[in-house]
């Protein structure tokens, strides 16, 4: 895990911010202006690399220079179920 984030982590994540550029409308969404699919998947995996990094002592500040990145995950958050949920579920490793 050292390894990825080190080496291969940061060209990822901004192939990600590229895509959503290139498809998104300049919002805060993957695709058009209404939250899909894909920002439920890059949120999850985000989430999912935010809770290991305690656990691999990463760097727990990489999405620092990923603003768009950043900005997608508050907004899949301020959805209101997705809020709720959030607020609600048990804790998982998963």
């Amino acid at each position: 895990m050292k390894k990825f984030f080190a080496e291969d982590l940061s060209k990822h994540l901004q192939n990600f911010e590229t895509l959503a550029k290139l498809y998104g409308t300049g919002g805060n969404f993957f695709v058009g202006n209404t939250l899909t699919w894909a920002d439920l998947e890059v949120y999850d995996m985000l989430d999912f690399l935010i809770r290991i990094t305690n656990e691999f002592q990463l760097d727990e500040n990489f999405l620092r220079p990923y603003s768009w990145l950043q900005n997608n995950r508050q907004t899949v958050e301020q959805q209101a179920n997705i809020a709720a949920y959030l607020k609600s579920r048990p804790p998982s490793v998963f």
